[in-house]
Order: structure tokens, then sequence, then C-alpha cells
């Protein structure tokens, strides 16, 4: 994927599967589909705090704060499908490629992974998937090799 990614929506469980992907596919736009669940909204935070000056979020710390854009019912697909489908939109609006947005679906509850892949399927949008090769096959954003993307769609 190196060079093919130009803007990616990104659901967040833990910090490090999202920092594999900001630091080895190198996206310039990233958008976090994030809840209070776990410590998704914490990671969302420290991650936008740690790469603000290198990536453009679709949120701010004080936008975590205070909630922004925060999915409320993780449970019902359909609220992750508007969200991805929202922000596939914002990036279109900003003269981003189609074939250069990406949506992951490998963080967040299965419903939310459903949701994104969906809106992703909807917006004929690349969806992807990062597999875990480190101990248990969890990421480690500090090796490149603990994880790799694979396409669940491929759009061009």
């Amino acid at each position: 994927l190196d060079g093919k990614v130009e803007a990616i929506i990104i659901p967040v469980s833990r910090k490090e599967q999202p920092e594999w992907i900001i630091r080895y596919i190198k996206p310039k736009y990233v958008s976090f589909v994030y809840t209070n669940l776990g410590v998704s909204k914490n990671a969302t935070k420290e991650l936008i705090k740690e790469y603000k000056d290198s990536i453009k979020f679709n949120l701010t710390e004080e936008d975590v704060d205070q909630e922004k854009l925060m999915i409320t019912d993780a449970d019902d697909p359909k609220h992750t499908k508007r969200r991805v489908k929202n922000f596939i939109e914002e990036y279109l609006n900003k003269g981003i490629e189609k074939h250069k947005i990406f949506v992951d679906t490998t963080g967040g509850k299965v419903t939310m992974s459903i949701g994104a892949f969906q809106a992703a399927e909807e917006t004929e949008v690349s969806s992807i998937y990062i597999v875990g090769k480190g101990d248990k096959g969890l990421i480690d954003p500090e090796v490149r090799d603990s994880g790799y993307p694979i396409y669940l769609n491929e759009k061009k």
C-alpha cells in the first residue's frame, strides 16, 4: 500500500493498530471512529497528540475531550456506516481521489467493522484489514513485520 493511501478511516479499539497504520502505511489524512468503550477514546486522543504535526486528523484532542463525532452506539452498524460515509464524503469534497481513500476494518467492535465495511462498499472505496503477526496475533507499532495489510475489497 506504499504511496496508495492518501486518506484512511480507522475504527479505534486500542492505540497499537492505528499507530501501525500511521507509521507504515503513511496516510496524509486520518479520520478516527472511536467510542467511550474501553480505551478507544484515550487511544484516539493519544494518537492525535503524538502525530498531529505529521498527519491531518479529522479531530483535535479537544474534540475528543468533548466527544465530538464519537460513536455513541457501537452495537448499531448503521451508526458507524453513516459516520464513515460522512468521512469519505469529506475526503471527496477535499479533492482526494476515490482510489486513494481507504477504510480500515480492523479495530472497534465487530458491529463497527461491519458498518465501516458497508460504507466502503456503498461508496466504492477500498477496505483493508491489518493482520497481526506478533505474539497472540497482536500488532506492535514499533515492529513493521508484526502486521500486514490485506485488501477486503480493492477498488481501482
